[in-house]
C-alpha cells in the first residue's frame, strides 16, 4: 500500500512539474500572460492569484509579440477572465495577433467601449457577461452569440450586412459603421508599396482622427518610412501580398486584412497637347526577368499603342473635350495599367510659331504650401485641380506670357492630386502629393 501511494505521489509530481514547465505567468509592461513554452505563444491573464483579486486600471495595451529568455512569444489570446471585474480600466487595445476572446475574459467590467479586430475569430458566449461596453467590430464575424452576454443599455457598430442577424440574436441598438480607411497602391514589380490615408466612420460623425502604426504582413511587422510608405519586398509580378493594418481610433487599434498585388510602375512622361494632337513617352519599369512587349495608352476605351520608340501619339482628338486616359503595359501576356490622367482639348486655339508649354515648380508639397506655374501661352489659360475620386478641389485661371503664378496648397488635405493647365494651345497635366 505505502509502495502505490508513493507512485501515486511521484507521478502527480510528475504531472505538477509538467504543467508548471510548459507554463510560465510572465508580465511585461503592465500587463500579465501565461506562457505556453511548447508553441511560444501567450495568453493574456489577470492580475492576481484570482480572477477576484484583478486589479487592471487605466490603459491597457496589448503588444503583438515579446522576447522572454531570449525568445519571442506571440500574444494570439485574452484569456478567461483576464479583465474580470475590473472597474478601473478606461480601454483596452488588442494587439494584431490576438485571434480568440476566452470565457468572461470581459465580464463584469465597466469599459466604455472595445473595438474588437479583424483578425479575432473566436468570442466565447459569456466573454462580455454582466458588461455594458460598446462594442465596434469594423469586419463582419461568423458567430455574435457573444452579445447574448453584452447588456443592452449597450451599442453594437457593425457592417451594414451583419446588422439584421445582430438584431435577431439581441435586444440592443445595433448601428452601421463604414470603412474608415483607403489605400493608395504605389507596388512595383519587385516591391509592394503602398500608403495608408484615413476617412471618416461615416456613421459616427463625432469620431475622433485615429492614425496608423504597422502592418502585419507574412509574420512579419513593418512600419512606414518618413514619407508614410509600406514596403515588402521580394514579390514577382503579380505575386499577391496580404497584410494585416493597425491604427488607432482615438485611443483604440483596430486590425483589418487587406492584399495587394505586385504590379510594373507605367507612367506617361513629356505628355502634352499641342493644336489637339496628344504626345506622350510611355515609360514601363523592366528588369531581367520581365520586359513590356507592348505599351501605350487606353484613351475612353481605345488602345493606342506605342512605338519602338515609346512614343505614343493620338491626333483623332476631338476639339474642345476632355478624355480619360491610361497608360498600359503588357508583361507575359498579362496587362498592367498606371495611374489615370485626363487630356483636354477645351479652348485649344493653337499658336503659330512654338508651341506654348506649361512649366511646373513644386515647393513644399503641405498644408502650408504651394505650386509656382509658368506658361508660354499667350494670354490666360486655365488651371484645375482634381482628386484622385475625380472630385475638383480648387479651379481658376493663370496668367500666360511665361509669368509665374502662384497656386496655394493650403485648402487641400493629405493625398494625390492631379494639377490640369489647359488653354490656349496647352494642355498639361501633373500628379502631385501633399503630405
Amino acid at each position: 500500500m505505502k509502495h502505490l501511494l508513493h507512485k501515486i505521489t511521484l507521478m502527480v509530481a510528475a504531472v505538477m512539474l509538467a504543467i508548471s514547465a510548459s507554463a510560465v505567468k510572465f508580465e511585461y509592461k503592465g500587463v500579465f500572460y501565461n506562457l505556453d513554452l511548447d508553441s511560444k505563444t501567450a495568453s493574456v491573464t489577470y492580475t492576481g492569484e484570482t480572477p477576484e483579486g484583478n486589479t487592471y486600471s487605466g490603459e491597457i495595451s496589448i503588444t503583438n509579440k515579446f522576447k522572454y529568455e531570449g525568445e519571442y512569444y506571440r500574444v494570439t489570446s485574452i484569456g478567461e477572465k483576464a479583465f474580470y471585474g475590473c472597474d478601473g480600466i478606461v480601454y483596452v487595445k488588442i494587439g494584431g495577433l490576438v485571434t480568440s476572446i476566452a470565457s468572461q475574459a470581459f465580464g463584469n467590467n465597466s469599459m466604455k467601449s472595445l473595438i474588437i479586430p479583424s483578425q479575432v475569430a473566436t468570442i466565447a458566449e459569456d466573454a462580455f457577461s454582466g458588461s455594458s461596453i460598446d462594442i465596434f467590430t469594423p469586419e463582419a464575424l461568423a458567430d455574435y452569440s457573444f452579445l447574448k452576454g453584452v447588456s443592452t443599455s449597450a451599442k453594437v457598430f457593425a457592417p451594414e450586412a451583419s446588422l439584421e442577424g445582430i438584431r435577431a440574436l439581441w435586444g440592443g441598438t445595433a448601428k452601421s459603421i463604414a470603412p474608415h480607411y483607403y489605400l493608395e497602391d504605389l507596388s512595383t514589380m519587385s516591391e509592394a508599396r503602398f500608403r495608408l490615408h484615413k476617412t471618416e466612420y461615416y456613421s459616427l460623425p463625432d469620431a475622433e482622427p485615429f492614425e496608423f502604426s504597422s502592418v502585419i504582413t507574412h509574420g512579419v511587422e513593418i512600419f512606414p518610412n518618413e514619407e508614410g510608405v509600406y514596403s515588402w519586398g521580394n514579390l514577382s509580378l503579380g505575386q499577391l501580398c496580404e497584410f494585416q493594418i493597425n491604427y488607432s481610433l482615438d485611443y483604440e487599434d483596430i486590425g483589418a486584412t487587406e492584399h495587394i498585388a505586385a504590379k510594373p510602375l507605367i507612367q506617361c512622361e513629356e505628355a502634352a497637347v499641342n493644336a489637339g494632337v496628344f504626345t506622350a513617352n510611355i515609360a514601363a519599369e523592366e528588369n531581367a526577368t520581365y520586359s513590356p512587349t507592348e505599351k501605350g495608352v487606353y484613351v475612353d476605351g481605345t488602345k493606342y499603342a506605342a512605338d519602338a520608340a515609346g512614343k505614343v501619339t493620338i491626333d483623332a482628338l476631338a476639339a474642345d473635350a476632355e478624355y480619360i486616359a491610361k497608360p498600359y503595359a503588357i508583361y507575359k501576356g498579362k496587362t498592367y495599367y498606371g495611374a489615370e490622367f485626363v487630356i483636354s482639348t477645351k479652348n485649344a486655339t493653337g499658336i503659330s510659331g512654338a508651341a506654348a508649354e506649361a512649366k511646373f515648380t513644386f515647393n513644399n508639397l503641405s498644408k502650408n504650401g504651394y505650386i509656382e506655374v509658368a506658361t508660354t501661352a499667350a494670354g490666360d489659360v486655365a488651371y484645375f485641380i482634381m482628386n484622385i475620386t475625380g472630385q475638383k478641389e480648387k479651379e481658376g485661371i493663370i496668367e500666360g506670357d511665361g509669368k509665374v503664378n502662384t497656386v496655394s496648397t493650403a485648402e487641400l488635405s493629405s493625398g494625390i492630386y492631379l494639377l490640369n493647365v489647359s488653354g490656349a494651345g496647352i494642355t498639361k497635366t501633373v500628379k502631385f502629393v501633399i503630405k
